[in-house]
């Protein structure tokens, strides 16, 4: 198996909505669908993505998300560690909850792949957007 990614919920929502830069996450879950990367999410991120399922009332497309990431991610949860260390990031970085948890979550990943610009300025080496990340798999 290769690397271990991460994957912060602005990938998914971005394939989801077709956004501008969807192909370069589509190539990425592709490649976690295929057993080339593993890949990782946080239990907080998964709840980012179902509410704009529920939002518009897509309960046949949240439960085939939710389907989808069993049986493709693995699931990190967020533990009395985790949720200490993003209170203490969100408090010294003052960046979002939700962002500190991502980020924490991440931690044992060889990188976390996202397109928000906040999240990657806290930590420009580990933290990847989609087309760094494929530039890094190309060179090798």
């Amino acid at each position: 198996m290769g690397m271990n990614l991460s994957i912060d919920a602005n990938i998914f929502i971005s394939v989801i909505n077709q956004e501008e830069n969807y192909e370069s996450c589509k190539k990425i879950l592709n490649a976690i669908e295929a057993k080339k990367l593993e890949g990782y999410i946080s239990a907080i991120a998964i709840s980012e993505i179902l509410v704009g399922y529920f939002r518009n009332k897509e309960y046949d497309n949240a439960k085939r998300f939710s389907s989808y990431i069993k049986n493709h991610f693995h699931i990190v949860k967020v533990d009395l560690e985790i949720a200490s260390k993003a209170a203490r990031l969100r408090a010294e970085k003052e960046i979002k909850l939700p962002d500190a948890l991502v980020i924490v979550s991440s931690q044992e990943s060889d990188f976390l792949i996202t397109l928000d610009s906040r999240i990657k300025n806290q930590n420009p080496k580990k933290i990847l957007y989609p087309n760094e990340l494929l530039e890094i798999i190309m060179t090798k």
